[in-house]
């Protein structure tokens, strides 16, 4: 009987299909992400298999039988993963039509230097990882700036061929497709920005698999310290255009900033950028007393997004600028990222804030290719931790970036069930204490590490250990290694408490 079923409806017995693909799919629940060529269906209990194989045969070409009346269908190949839903719902003999979700294992990039990233548990980035590391839709961050070193691994092989640099004084271009660095502000804003992760070397950038365009408009014959109006606006036009030619989505990065006002020629250069969908950061600017001076040319433009220092404490940093064209905030205090020649250095400035933001708009490129500008702006500013008054202010802007908010907002199209603030995440989870080297713990919005403790325990309740810091090595009180299991933990600190809950497998 089953060949006679499997020849009348052309259908087969599901196969292993290894090139699992996933697809938004809009849900009573909101956006979900699916496999992007099964769905499940349940028929109701009164139907029969031959009937439920009928209806099937519709819309699918395979099926895999399940209980209680579900089947995993898979589909004919013109037909989408959203009409099928509605496909199903429609017939009689349906209970119930359901995307085929998908999962994955809670991700921490292994990079040893990743731990000491404070900037990470700040944005909540282990979450948003969960979503995305820009391998969807690869975009292109360029880093307009003192050039990058391609010879660093973190790197290398991941500069375009297109990279340049630009006369400082005229802004005649060159070729430069091998990029270096005349200072190692350049190398340490990429690093920010897109440094690889997850490669067992070094720190992790904010979007792991996006593409760099170095634009060199600084020189050694000033001490690679001064650049001009001519040198700006020729980089931007240059990316811009392409932008254009390659179809892709582009961020511009600029960390660096002149006296307001801009000139026209940067004005129209950005406006131009922008009229090609591309996403525009620069940072807000380094005084030694901000108070009463201006945001600095080109983040005070409209359109391009301002952004501001904050400190490993999560407040603004004393030479972070203030004023009415702020956009938001980010890292920017004691910032580790890479330095030419392979290296690894601390830096501080609104500088080193403007790239977290580049990569988290490169993220939300690769999520939502076809976002307008506009759209990655409304999405970071509504994902935001409002800090400081209450709503827009001109030292935070919209608040601070919050990577796992802003990811959740452009796949699920809400945030109406974010669970993020008051929740801890422990990474990696599971933790393998065979192969990572340490369990990392981030401390959520709207809670501090001032006095912070984390105790842990068995879930049957039982001590294993009490530490201070956001690291464990997986040791117990006596020193002795943890058994494979759940585990719970507690934090707690002078602005609040959270639990949370991980599992180890030896």
């Amino acid at each position: 009987m089953k060949k006679f079923f499997i020849t009348v409806f052309a259908l087969t017995f599901f196969t292993p299909l290894y090139a699992l693909k996933t697809v938004s799919v809009r849900t009573a629940k909101g956006v979900v992400q699916a496999e992007a060529s099964t769905v499940l269906v349940q028929f109701k209990s009164t139907v029969a298999k031959t009937d439920a194989l009928a209806v099937i045969a519709k819309y699918g070409v395979v099926y895999n039988e399940l209980s209680d009346g579900w089947y995993s269908v898979t589909l004919k190949s013109a037909l989408s993963v959203q009409d099928a839903l509605s496909a199903f719902a429609a017939e009689t003999a349906v209970q119930a039509a359901q995307p085929n979700h998908i999962y994955k294992t809670q991700r921490f990039p292994n990079d040893p230097l990743a731990k000491t990233q404070y900037s990470l548990s700040s944005m909540d980035a282990p979450a948003a990882w969960e979503y995305e590391t820009g391998a969807s839709n690869p975009p292109i961050i360029t880093i307009i700036d003192t050039g990058v070193d391609n010879t660093h691994p973190e790197v290398n092989g991941r500069i375009l061929s297109s990279s340049s640099r630009f006369n400082p004084i005229t802004g005649v271009r060159s070729d430069e497709p091998q990029s270096t660095d005349c200072d190692g502000h350049g190398t340490h804003v990429a690093g920010i920005a897109t440094a690889s992760s997850d490669n067992g070397i070094g720190i992790a950038g904010v979007a792991w698999d996006a593409d760099i365009l170095s634009l060199r408009i600084f020189d050694s014959s000033d001490n690679c310290y001064n650049t001009s109006d001519a040198a700006i606006a020729a980089a931007i036009n240059y990316a811009a255009n392409i932008a254009n030619s390659s179809g892709r989505r582009m961020v511009i990065n600029m960390s660096l900033g002149g006296e307001d006002p801009c000139a026209s020629v940067i004005t129209s250069a950005v406006n131009n950028a922008l009229a090609s969908n591309v996403v525009i950061v620069a940072a807000a600017g380094n005084y030694s007393n901000p108070v009463g001076h201006p945001i600095m040319c080109p983040a005070n433009l409209p359109g391009v997004l301002a952004v501001g220092a904050i400190t490993d404490k999560n407040s603004i940093a004393y030479f972070s600028a203030r004023g009415s064209q702020m956009f938001i905030t980010a890292p920017g205090y004691n910032v580790l990222s890479l330095a030419p020649g392979g290296g690894y250095v601390t830096m501080s400035g609104t500088s080193m804030a403007s790239p977290h933001v580049a990569g988290a708009a490169g993220l939300l490129l690769s999520a939502l290719p076809s976002a307008t500008t506009s759209q990655i702006s409304q999405i970071l500013s509504a994902s935001a931790d409002d800090m400081g008054p209450s709503g827009f202010d001109e030292t935070y802007g919209y608040g601070k970036l919050n990577l796992f908010k802003a990811l959740r907002l452009a796949k699920n199209d809400t945030l109406s069930d974010y669970r993020g603030i008051g929740k801890a995440i422990a990474f990696p989870n599971p933790f393998r204490p065979n192969r990572d080297s340490q369990l990392s713990f981030s401390v959520p919005s709207g809670m501090d590490s001032n006095g912070l403790e984390i105790k842990i325990f068995t879930s049957e309740g039982e001590p294993v250990k009490t530490i201070s810091g956001l690291t464990w090595d997986g040791r117990n009180e006596s020193g002795q290694q943890t058994a494979s299991g759940t585990y719970v933990f507690f934090m707690k600190s002078e602005s609040g408490s959270t639990k949370g809950r991980f599992a180890i497998i030896r």
